[in-house]
């Protein structure tokens, strides 16, 4: 895994968690994130790249059929792997 594959955010708690970036999707010019915590065997997790102030911020998706239509696009359009660089 490479190190630029990865994204560090602080947590609930302020701690650092690292994740590798699986995918980056864009879906009618929003920008997502597919990723998976290293340090844990967890779901994958989708964030939305917003912009606050300027300025880009990840946040966690959690609506249900938000999910359902990343995860959909993600597996109909490179089948759940992956584009290939």
């Amino acid at each position: 895994m490479e190190e630029n594959n990865r994204i560090v955010l602080l947590n609930e708690d302020g701690e650092e968690e690292t994740f590798e970036m699986i995918e980056l999707i864009t879906i009618d010019e929003t920008e997502y994130i597919i990723a998976q915590p290293i340090e844990e065997d967890e779901y994958d997790i989708i964030f939305r790249i917003d912009e606050e102030d300027g300025e880009e911020v990840l946040t966690v998706v959690d609506d249900d059929e938000e999910i359902d239509m990343v995860a959909g696009f993600y597996y109909e359009d490179f089948g759940g792997e992956g584009k290939e660089s």
